[in-house]
């Protein structure tokens, strides 16, 4: 979990998170405009720019190692969730509840959403018992997407 707290310096969504290895170190990271954005606690190449409290580095998707799309999960209370948003630094994380199980998290203080039609939980990382992370790599993928035009 100390990984994730260290590398999560922006909120990210748990269902589709985006980790760039550059130099043999994940980044969590965006897509723009066909460039990868890079977020760091450090100056990553000369040009990385410090913007609120974090510092931002653009690449070309090209210049990375590896590209790969994670999935979060966490364990509260004994139970697998799947982390939905998470704030920086993993201070807040929202669960989802499981499939066919929302009664019984409805129990554990899960609120049921009618309008975004989903039950769910915000809890503390201090909650959490663990941190699963789910890996796949996208990079001949994304290279095939943003560079063959």
């Amino acid at each position: 979990m100390e990984e994730y707290i260290e590398k999560a310096v922006i909120g990210f969504n748990g269902c589709n998170l985006l980790e760039a290895y550059y130099q043999n170190r994940s980044y969590f990271a965006q897509i723009i405009k066909g460039k990868i954005r890079l977020y760091s606690n450090e100056s990553i190449v000369s040009d990385s720019q410090f913007k609120d409290d974090l510092y931002v580095t653009e690449l070309n998707l090209e210049e990375l190692d590896d590209l790969v799309k994670s999935k979060v999960y966490a364990t509260y209370k004994g139970n697998e969730y799947e982390v939905q948003r998470v704030s920086p630094r993993l201070r807040r994380l929202e669960l989802l509840a499981r499939k066919g199980y929302e009664n019984e998290d409805l129990k554990l203080g899960f609120e049921d959403d009618m309008y975004e039609r989903l039950t769910y939980k915000l809890v503390s990382r201090d909650e959490i018992e663990s941190i699963r992370v789910e890996k796949k790599s996208v990079y001949k993928e994304f290279l095939e997407k943003y560079t063959s035009k």
